[in-house]
């Protein structure tokens, strides 16, 4: 039974399985309350519904943010499985993995992620920091380009990152954003 999500109140993020109250059938909210752990909060809905990929990724995300690194990636890796399609999690893994020292697995993550969520400017902005680290110029680019074309709120960042400023003297940074 899959749970929905949103905010509730003052932003407290709540989970409820869908349920038809007209019929009977009862319905469960789940509050994530102030102060609560939400690594306990999560595993609990974890165990209900082990089928959400949602919500292995808000139990990563939690894990990673409590810097429990190898549980995030366990549980990241766990939503992927559930979803392979599902770019919140590649790329969640993706900053899971860049924090655990291993920037090229991580280059993928961030890939997987602009790949299968082309709109958001965020996980294109992370696959080009991570192909910057590997200082591979001629992927920055083809990684920029493809961005640009699709997130066009990277514009304003990729024009203004001092890490980008080696690649501005190329030619081809000029053609990139007199096509813009």
């Amino acid at each position: 039974m899959p749970f929905l999500s949103g905010v509730f109140g003052n932003g407290v993020v709540y989970l409820t399985p869908p349920a038809s109250l007209p019929n009977g059938t009862r319905a469960y909210v789940y509050l994530l309350a102030e102060g609560e752990d939400p690594i306990s909060f999560y595993r609990r809905l974890v165990m209900i519904d082990p089928t959400d990929p949602r919500l292995y990724n808000h139990l990563g995300r939690a894990q990673l943010e409590a810097g429990k690194l190898a549980d995030a990636e366990a549980s990241l890796n766990r939503a992927i499985q559930l979803d392979f399609s599902f770019a919140e999690a590649h790329f969640n893994l993706g900053r899971c993995l860049l924090a655990q020292g291993q920037p090229a697995a991580a280059l993928g993550s961030f890939h997987k992620a602009a790949d299968l969520a082309p709109d958001e400017a965020q996980y294109h902005r992370l696959y080009i920091e991570a192909l910057i680290r590997e200082e591979d110029g001629d992927a920055v680019l083809a990684a920029l380009a493809a961005g640009l074309a699709a997130a066009p709120r990277l514009r304003a960042w990729a024009e203004s990152d001092p890490a980008l400023a080696p690649l501005r003297a190329d030619p081809r940074w000029a053609a990139l954003f007199a096509e813009g």
